[in-house]
């Protein structure tokens, strides 16, 4: 499970970081022109509707396809998306989509909240992970939710309160109320 959890976050992290880089690259360029910040809202620096980003690795091939409803940053390197989806091609040949209902980036840290779901659709075995918050530090392979999660394959549920995903050592820890469900084999 923890190597199921690891081939998940590694590429959604690296997804993310690349955002947000993309995001301070970006914050010179001209944008285009977009309805007017909220009353209290922090000033952008760029900002673009129906977002969709590529990335391919050196041989060509598909390695993520971000898209999201809307998306602004600022020059500073903070990011915020909303309806965030994420397709992500494992090096392995596994194919992950991973959806929240936002998410933002600043300092090292992207924080993906409201019904977050990932689950593989093509390679290994099918395997879903779900919960409201997901705290991940790309630089260091680290995520972390202290909220309610739930992981679930075929023939097997579990829940928990609390994740600690050490992603390089491919180490997982559910920190409390683990429950796991088992069905029969066969």
């Amino acid at each position: 499970m923890r190597r199921h959890l690891g081939l998940l976050l590694v590429p959604l992290l690296g997804a993310l970081a690349v955002l947000a880089s993309l995001a301070v690259r970006e914050a010179g360029a001209p944008r285009p022109a977009a309805p007017g910040p909220q009353a209290g809202a922090p000033p952008r620096d760029w900002y673009a509707e129906g977002l969709e980003i590529e990335a391919h690795d050196e041989r060509g091939r598909l390695r993520y396809r971000l898209r999201a409803a809307r998306a602004e940053g600022r020059a500073d390197g903070r990011s915020r998306l909303e309806a965030p989806r994420l397709e992500l091609h494992t090096r392995r040949g596994d194919v992950w989509r991973v959806r929240a209902g936002r998410a933002r980036a600043a300092d090292g840290q992207v924080v993906l909240e409201r019904a977050v779901r990932a689950r593989r659709v093509a390679g290994g075995r099918p395997l879903a992970i779900e919960t409201e918050r997901l705290v991940a530090y790309p630089e260091r392979d680290y995520a972390e939710t202290d909220l309610a999660v739930r992981l679930a394959a075929p023939r097997m549920e579990t829940e928990a309160v609390g994740l600690r995903a050490w992603l390089a050592r491919e180490r997982l820890e559910l920190l409390s109320r683990v429950r796991s469900r088992y069905g029969p084999q066969g």
